[in-house]
């Protein structure tokens, strides 16, 4: 199944996080990583500390990609590429039919969590080609629950999608306070 967060709202992020924290609160592993963060938010020092999670980062992180410069672009470019073939390469490794003697799940059950946060937002500022994006999708094994986030999807990637969660701003501090940590990082 694939799973898509979208919209202007506060809690994107966070709604896939707490699905990752179910799935390894009932024993399914989970594939986390960020896009266009640095990784220094709460939900990654913590799925650090659990075993279930897998987390996979880019190897750079240069800010805000509207102040991005061709060369640093560039750089994020294959960045990002090169996660989605690491965590393509981990699904495959991984792939195995669940025994249900072994591990009380039925091939109907799904084996693995995977969120690409943000994932979407990278594809929106042209650091992840949609189609690469689009690949990723297709080939990702069916008992695999894909979660996606970002503002917006492309209609491609929307019509894929079997949950669409839009979540919108109806009221935000923004404008009044900065980011706290711990509640919006």
């Amino acid at each position: 199944m694939l799973e898509l967060y979208i919209g202007n709202g506060k809690g994107k992020s966070t709604a896939a996080a707490g699905l990752a924290l179910r799935a390894v609160g009932n024993d399914i592993p989970v594939i986390y990583t960020q896009f266009m963060k640095d990784g220094s938010s709460g939900e990654m020092t913590g799925f650090s500390l659990l075993p279930l999670v897998s987390i996979f980062t880019p190897d750079h992180f240069f800010g805000f990609s509207r102040t991005l410069t061709p060369d640093q672009r560039q750089i994020l470019k294959n960045d990002y590429m090169k996660l989605l073939l690491q965590i393509s390469d981990y699904l495959k490794e991984s792939k195995k039919e669940p025994d249900p003697e072994e591990t009380g799940f039925s091939e109907k059950d799904i084996f693995q969590v995977c969120i690409l946060d943000e994932a979407l937002s990278a594809e929106a500022a042209g650091l992840l080609p949609l189609e690469s994006l689009l690949s990723f999708i297709k080939e990702t094994p069916s008992s695999v629950e894909l979660v996606l986030t970002g503002r917006s999807a492309k209609e491609e990637i929307l019509s894929l999608a079997d949950y669409i969660s839009d979540i919108q701003a109806i009221r935000h501090p923004y404008p009044v306070i900065k980011a706290r940590k711990g509640i919006e990082y």
